[in-house]
């Protein structure tokens, strides 16, 4: 019952690559499957999907090259797709479909604009993706370092020079 990426739709390393980054997609999709799917039919990829119970899909070999950035990044970088439909419009789907509610979140700024309400993540899904940035620094090395201003808070923007950077970043900081 696992989740594979589709042939093709990445492309196979043909020498150990170097991984510098660990990029973090939420998916604006109800399920780990629909995001699969949507994936798929769009010739895109990522290394892992994290479902609304917090299981955690690995889809593909983490040497093979995801195209989940749209950009140099992909060469050097995981791809991590995190299940959440985004708009509260979709609330209902998830209690009908025996999710609890997510939680609403609201004040939250990228890119120097504040965004309109929407569905946060369940606890579980948080909990998987720590475990999981985890495992990936443990056994790949990639630091436990997140784009941040001199005071410690996360940018909500485009991260400069990304190109020097290692560690762990949204898909709104490349």
């Amino acid at each position: 019952n696992g989740l594979k990426a589709k042939e093709g739709n990445y492309k196979k390393a043909s020498t150990r690559r170097k991984i510098d980054l660990c990029v973090v997609h939420w998916d604006a999709s109800l399920t780990s499957r629909n995001t699969q799917k949507i994936l798929d039919k769009r010739g895109l990829s990522a290394h892992f999907l994290i479902d609304n119970d917090g299981t955690i899909f690995q889809t593909m070999d983490l040497n093979d090259i995801a195209y989940h950035t749209g950009d140099w990044t992909n060469n050097t970088s995981i791809g991590i797709e995190i299940a959440n439909a985004y708009y509260p419009k979709y609330q209902k789907w998830y209690v009908e479909n025996g999710f609890p509610a997510r939680p609403d979140w609201s004040n939250i700024e990228v890119h120097g604009r504040e965004l309109e309400p929407f569905l946060g993540f369940y606890d579980i899904q948080i909990r998987s993706l720590e475990n999981l940035m985890s495992w990936i620094h443990k056994n790949l090395a990639i630091p436990l370092n997140f784009p941040a201003d001199p005071s410690g808070k996360v940018l909500s923007g485009v991260m400069p020079d990304i190109k020097k950077f290692r560690g762990f970043v949204g898909h709104f900081h490349l």
